[in-house]
């Protein structure tokens, strides 16, 4: 069994794949990707895309002769949402520590991770904020090398390009509440199974809480959202925040 001095926190999304990338051809300083593991914690609820994404990066891993490996909360996201009567929320962010940063500790514990480690993230230039509020853990040392090497998301996807890679999609859970409402929709009327699966979440969660203030993942229940689609849909075209190429999915799925 080999000594792991690395880990990279894989997340699937563009600014990950990218660190692996650059991990993978030494630009990273002080980074072998052979002493380096990749690990993806995986919540039980990402989107389709992102588990169709994960055979590609593993055989990228192979190419590369990078330690890639799977981990898992006791839980999925799902069964975490039924045991406790809580949804996933803006105020109440337990589900990145639950779900994403207590199983990618739990390996880093194992004998085979050299102590300290260095925890690459894949955090870019554009994201320094959420840096300033990054704690720091016991037995590791946190870098960022996008921000080291003054990347930015765009920069990240020229990396991955470049590799001849696809790019993939935003990470993120199909019932994350920091989505906006046009993209829960896009993925409701493309995945209505994973939409339904929510609300059933939501719907579950208000009957536990026995006539007290209901809680939603948004601001309103699920199924009025999805039935104001259109609506919310034509608003964020206006905005600029969805394109005519978004509606015009939506328009194809509907009609399949």
């Amino acid at each position: 069994m080999g000594r792991y001095a690395n880990i990279l926190n894989y997340g699937a999304g563009v600014n990950s794949t990218a660190l692996l990338v650059l991990a993978a051809n030494y630009y990273i300083r002080d980074v072998d990707p052979q002493s380096l593991i990749a690990l993806f914690a995986d919540t039980g609820a990402e989107q389709p895309e992102s588990y169709q994404y994960i055979p590609i990066i593993e055989s990228y891993c192979r190419e590369k002769g990078i330690k890639f490996e799977i981990v898992k909360p006791k839980y999925t996201l799902e069964e975490y949402v039924y045991k406790s009567g809580i949804l996933p929320s803006r105020s109440m962010r337990w589900c990145t520590n639950r779900l994403k940063i207590r199983p990618i500790r739990q390996r880093a514990s194992m004998a085979d991770i050299e102590k300290p480690y260095g925890q690459l993230l894949g955090f870019d230039r554009n994201e320094i904020k959420r840096i300033k509020r990054f704690k720091s853990t016991r037995n590791t040392e946190e870098r960022f090398p996008l921000v080291e090497m003054d990347l930015t998301r765009e920069d990240c996807i020229t990396i991955i390009t470049g590799e001849n890679l696809p790019i993939p999609v935003k990470s993120r859970c199909f019932c994350c509440p920091f989505q906006a409402l046009s993209s829960f929709l896009l993925m409701a009327n493309k995945y209505p199974e994973l939409a339904d699966r929510a609300s059933k979440m939501e719907l579950w969660t208000n009957l536990k809480r026995d006539g007290r203030v209901p809680f939603y993942i948004f601001r309103e229940p699920l199924p009025s959202i999805i039935k104001r689609g259109d609506e919310i849909l034509k608003r964020a075209l206006r905005r600029g925040t969805l394109s005519n190429r978004d509606l015009d999915m939506v328009e194809y799925e509907r009609n399949k």
